[in-house]
């Protein structure tokens, strides 16, 4: 995963008019973990919340917009990757980064494009993710709607980002994030697997990274995703990252 670097808007314009919301008052999530348990209801109860796409469709989370992106995939991607530096109009700089999620089940987006045909394995990238976007919008959005989890966001001071779930800045490809529910935060990690280059050659990444952050997606002891850094480098580095690996 990396920090996106985006261009954004605080009031929707014709150029900018995907909101990324903060998070709603009666988002549950479990104090220790971070874990969504779900939404508090008037009568106590927690109940889950609904799908992306109806959520987004209800209305219910108009006026609670964050910032604007320019289209559906820029919000997609910093809801994946759960924060972004942010390019505003006036040249102000704005870092966002995640406060919270739903509790429904996250399906990513790169899957869900080599099921339906689009791309083959070896051609899968968030590039060219986007030139599909670009092309067809509608068709990639009914793809990103079937994630049916949604994520919030809340802006952050720029000294401190981008800091993953211990609070600190997390470290171009020294940072790991793995399921809180199963390793200890901070441990030491010795990571062997392969990453891809900017040209997209697989080459051998073998050392020692710090357990720093988690992701709503990351669960189980198969899963870590490693941080690839800020801005468009390091985007085409984790757009066309996934591999096996061992994880010491």
């Amino acid at each position: 995963y990396y920090a996106p670097d985006f261009q954004a808007s605080r009031t929707r314009t014709n150029v900018y008019s995907a909101p990324l919301y903060v998070r709603p008052t009666d988002l549950v999530s479990d104090p220790s973990t971070g874990t969504p348990l779900g939404r508090q209801m008037a009568n106590g109860d927690i109940k889950p919340w609904p799908a992306r796409q109806e959520l987004m469709g209800s209305g219910e989370l108009d006026g609670t917009e964050l910032v604007w992106a320019k289209d559906e995939l820029d919000a997609y991607i910093i809801h994946v990757n759960g924060s972004a530096r942010l390019r505003l109009q006036d040249g102000e700089i704005m870092y966002i980064g995640y406060a919270g999620k739903t509790d429904q089940e996250y399906t990513g987006l790169g899957g869900s494009v080599l099921k339906a045909g689009l791309l083959p394995p070896e051609k899968l990238s968030l590039r060219a993710i986007r030139r599909l976007y670009d092309k067809n919008p509608e068709t990639i959005q009914a793809l990103i709607n079937k994630n049916e989890s949604f994520v919030f966001f809340k802006e952050y001071e720029g000294g401190n980002w981008p800091a993953g779930s211990l609070g600190v800045p997390v470290t171009a490809q020294r940072s790991v994030a793995t399921d809180k529910k199963i390793f200890p935060r901070g441990g030491v990690v010795l990571v062997d697997t392969t990453v891809r280059s900017l040209t997209g050659e697989k080459k051998t990444f073998t050392q020692f990274m710090s357990d720093q952050d988690t992701g709503g997606a990351i669960r189980a002891p198969g899963r870590a995703d490693l941080f690839m850094g800020v801005g468009p480098t390091a985007g085409i580095k984790a757009g066309g990252q996934y591999a096996e690996g061992k994880l010491y």
